[in-house]
């Protein structure tokens, strides 16, 4: 009974926390993006400021706020997790995670072409990029929690999506701003991105280890015992 009950409250409160984090991403990706949109005609920008009026535009602290109280709903589901893994050896619990785990690497994925896509339009300000950068990370640390509850799970097959897309992106980078009309200065800005995200990847495709001292601390609050990890 405590097992399934374990079960229910951890894939509830962790479905809760993904389906949030993906009503927030979408809040995030539709919303305008600022007072001003700019269309390119040639190597000239022309700014219209009345066409672009946001009527509930998502700042920072809106994004925090959503993201404190969805970590909050995934710390609950993860540390239940945590519990009805090691300590009462839910099989059942450790298949459901790893779907979960999958279905983060597949919003991340999308969530990385979409916001490709707002980074080839450059119609966004500093603001709305350090967003996009804020919900990427929320879905990183998601994938690597749900990725620590399990033993020997590699996050090198995570990471072969995540680096096909940046290959991608790089050659749109390369296609966006020697071939067509751009501003240039939002280089920068898919520079940053291409790189943070290639950083990630490669990282995790390596499996330099980065995890492995969390990853022991966590193994060493259990003990095995009777088939089962027990709280030591």
């Amino acid at each position: 009974m405590l097992s399934v009950t374990a079960l229910l409250i951890s894939l509830i409160s962790l479905a809760i926390a993904m389906t949030g984090g993906g009503a927030m991403a979408y809040g995030v990706l539709v919303a305008p993006n600022a007072n001003t949109t700019t269309s390119l005609t040639g190597s000239n920008a022309i700014s219209t400021g009345e066409d672009a009026k946001p009527d509930n535009p998502i700042g920072i602290e809106d994004v925090v706020a959503k993201l404190v109280a969805l970590g909050l709903a995934f710390a609950i589901g993860w540390l239940v997790a945590l519990f009805g893994i090691r300590v009462l050896g839910n099989l059942v619990m450790t298949f459901f995670i790893k779907f979960y785990s999958w279905a983060i690497l597949a919003g991340i994925c999308v969530l990385y072409i979409v916001i490709i896509g707002k980074l080839y339009e450059q119609d966004f300000k500093l603001e709305r990029f350090v967003i996009y950068i804020l919900v990427m990370v929320a879905g990183l640390v998601a994938l690597i929690g749900l990725h620590l509850l399990i033993e020997g799970q590699r996050m090198a097959s995570f990471s072969i999506p995540i680096l096909i897309i940046s290959l991608a992106h790089l050659y749109i980078i390369v296609y966006h701003y020697v071939f067509a009309p751009n501003e240039a200065s939002f280089i920068w800005y898919d520079t940053i991105y291409l790189l943070f995200m290639g950083l990630i990847s490669s990282l995790m495709l390596a499996r330099l280890g980065l995890l492995a001292p969390l990853r022991n601390k966590i193994d060493g609050m259990f003990r095995e015992g009777n088939g089962k990890f027990e709280i030591k």
